[in-house]
């Protein structure tokens, strides 16, 4: 069999490992195999080396990922000059470029070819350009030319099952008997002999303290990669880990970029730019977690080597990257970056353990904090922890839901009910105060109000009308600025006010609505009656049920004497003043 394999370029990632890795051992199998591979782009990793010595590779310099159209002509007349001389049996294209111009070569080499055997047409996706990284308008257009191309193609392979579903259901190209998933080899022996001795090792050749958390990434910096993204959430756990170390395995377009952002987050001397590196096994000996945070991934091959080492992902839900990590013992998945839903999702998720369960996280930082796959928070470190009862929590949801509606004069109203206010005040005064405080920032995003005029305003009407501090509602108020300052760094658009409104206002309807109040009535009752069986208890043990023993036998009536002697009292009394006026005489005489 004559198979000539055809592929963009040789550049660092999965699609030139599986297509020299099967150049050489198809060759091994006995079969006449040579490989096509244009250049490189800028930055990029060279994996030629990888290449077997007996390998048949063969360089045409106008291929390349770039749109040129000259170049790409040039590269279709060399492409297709190159089949006219093998005379392949199987053509086998890899990475959207080659795909394209390759079995376009194909077709022509096919309808020209003479009396010779026609040759097959493979493909592979091992992802696609379909999904971040063009236009609508461009995007569009290569969707248009990946159907056409797959009418000239006798079998496609997809590398997952993910990215098969996706271009059969999502974009429509090719018909389902044509597909055959794939999953791509790798000789992972390097990476999986890594013990805790090469963990120390690398640690100490890379100078990272040996207590320091460590994440990794691997890839061209470019914005496919998102590695924006990663700065941002490095620059979120350095918060709470100041030692954190960021490692950046590999070059491209957008380094100087990715190192001003790293020194205008603060997190330069954090991050470390190490360029193409051959040494992966160490580099993932000394990681704790691997970061993938790609727009798009086909079979993510970094990910796979850095489990393989034994450590865990954290990596964005797109492509085959639910396939690699298919539980939590193996990583995690999060959303793409919705940083907007995240932060919305912490208001309401601390509004629910604080209004609703009234037993809340007290220590909200973003180091506690992480974001899952189906766009839940999930939170850890369970040390500081706040508890409400149910009638707090009902006063604490009507005051919030009223600064948010502006009903100042129930909020007041709750106040006194709270008996957080004297029952001297004025209810009305207090509604006024409340309202110069909440009025000029209700509605506004949160990087437009300032905390600290806010408490201080709180702060003057606390004194003015004689509060009380609530020591139960420290914690929730420290709570409530520490969750607010991290949904303002995931989106300082945030609007409070509305995040919270929904939610405030769906619980109060369940709490304090018709349904509440007959349930509650029914609580009430049923308690009452629980209490029956002791009333009984207590009033038989006063009033006891008498004994076997006879009657006691009755006894005549009492009659009391009562005789009227009063003269001698009064002789006793007359006598003793008498006596008293003679002494008191003799004594002043």
């Amino acid at each position: 069999m004559r198979i000539l394999r055809v592929i963009t370029r040789l550049n660092i990632g999965g699609p030139s490992i599986q297509a020299l890795a099967l150049t050489s051992r198809l060759a091994a199998r006995g079969a006449t195999t040579t490989l096509i591979h244009g250049r490189l782009g800028e930055g990029e990793g060279d994996m030629r080396y990888l290449a077997a010595p007996q390998a048949s590779l063969q360089f045409v310099p106008t291929l390349q990922r770039a749109i040129a159209p000259l170049d790409d002509l040039r590269a279709l007349r060399a492409l297709y000059a190159a089949m006219r001389e093998f005379k392949p049996t199987l053509v086998h294209t890899h990475m959207a470029k080659a795909g394209l111009l390759g079995r376009l070569a194909a077709f022509a080499y096919n309808l020209t070819r003479g009396p010779g055997p026609r040759a097959y047409v493979v493909h592979t996706y091992h992802g696609h350009v379909l999904e971040g990284y063009f236009n609508r308008v461009m995007t569009g257009v290569f969707i248009g030319l990946e159907r056409l191309m797959a009418r000239f193609t006798d079998a496609i392979v997809a590398i997952s099952p993910a990215i098969r579903a996706d271009l059969l259901g999502t974009y429509h190209i090719g018909r389902p008997e044509q597909y055959q998933v794939v999953p791509l080899g790798f000789d992972l022996a390097a990476f999986a002999a890594v013990d805790t001795a090469a963990r120390g090792r690398a640690r100490v050749e890379l100078h990272i303290p040996g207590e320091a958390p460590v994440l990794t990434t691997v890839g061209r910096l470019t914005a496919i990669k998102n590695y924006s993204l990663l700065l941002n959430a490095a620059h979120l756990v350095a918060t709470g880990h100041p030692n954190l170390v960021v490692l950046l395995a590999g070059d491209g377009e957008l380094r100087s970029a990715l190192e001003a952002q790293a020194a205008r987050l603060g997190i330069a001397a954090n991050v470390r730019f190490l360029g193409w590196r051959r040494d992966l096994p160490a580099i993932y000996a000394a990681t704790d977690v691997f970061a993938l945070t790609s727009r798009n991934e086909g079979t993510p091959v970094a990910l796979i080597e850095a489990m393989a080492t034994g450590v865990p992902g954290v990596a964005t839900n797109v492509g085959g990257v639910g396939d690699v990590i298919a539980n939590t013992s193996m990583g995690v998945t999060v959303p793409l970056d919705d940083p907007r839903a995240l932060a919305t999702t912490l208001v309401r998720a601390f509004l629910r353990q604080a209004v609703v369960d009234g037993y809340f996280h007290a220590d909200l930082h973003q180091g506690n904090l992480f974001a899952l796959a189906d766009g839940r928070l999930a939170a850890v470190d369970f040390g500081i922890m706040g508890r409400i009862d149910r009638r707090a929590r009902l006063w604490l949801a009507e005051i919030l839901y009223g600064l948010i509606t502006g009903d100042y004069k129930r909020v007041a109203e709750i106040h006194f009910e709270a008996q957080y206010v004297p029952s001297h005040h004025d209810v009305d005064e207090f509604a006024t105060a409340l309202r110069a405080i909440g009025e000029p920032i209700r509605g506004l995003p949160v990087k437009q109000i300032s905390v600290g005029r806010m408490l201080e305003g709180l702060f003057s009407v606390t004194r003015d009308f004689d509060m009380q501090t609530q020591p139960h509602l420290l914690l929730l108020q420290k709570t409530m600025v520490m969750e607010e300052g991290v949904a303002t760094a995931l989106d300082p658009d945030i609007n409070m006010w509305e995040a919270a409104e929904p939610f405030l206002k769906d619980w109060l309807r369940t709490e304090l609505g018709p349904e509440a109040y007959y349930a509650d009535r029914i609580v009430e009752t049923v308690r009452a009656l629980k209490l029956i069986p002791d009333l009984i208890r207590r009033i038989d043990a006063s009033y006891p049920v008498p004994g076997a023993a006879p009657p006691p036998p009755p006894l005549g009536e009492v009659v009391m004497i009562e005789q009227n002697q009063w003269l001698a009292p009064l002789a006793i009394a007359l006598v003793s003043g008498a006596i008293a006026a003679v002494t008191t005489y003799l004594l002043v005489a």
